[in-house]
């Protein structure tokens, strides 16, 4: 679920950097989410019902969540540094 969630966040931010209209940003989202859910082998109704899960779990999704957001930030200081952050 971490990748999958690492995957839709990263679609969500390169979709929010164009300047498209709200139809074309849907849209072009839906493609993206598809090819997203291809590749980890899921469909919209198991990321949901998946998503549900988590939500009516709020500690474990607080720590997927967490995962999420630290991994995203990884990948951020990596593409501005070149480098991994240190601990």
């Amino acid at each position: 679920m971490v990748d999958l969630l690492i995957d839709i966040r990263m679609a969500e931010g390169k979709v929010s950097t164009l300047t498209l209209n709200n139809d074309s940003s849907a849209i072009l989202f839906k493609v993206l989410e598809d090819e997203i859910f291809t590749e980890h082998d899921i469909d919209s109704t198991t990321y949901m019902t998946s998503y549900n899960y988590y939500l009516l779990n709020p500690a474990k999704f607080l720590r997927i969540t967490d995962i999420v957001i630290d991994s995203l930030k990884v990948r951020q200081q990596e593409l501005t540094t070149g480098r991994r952050p240190s601990n």
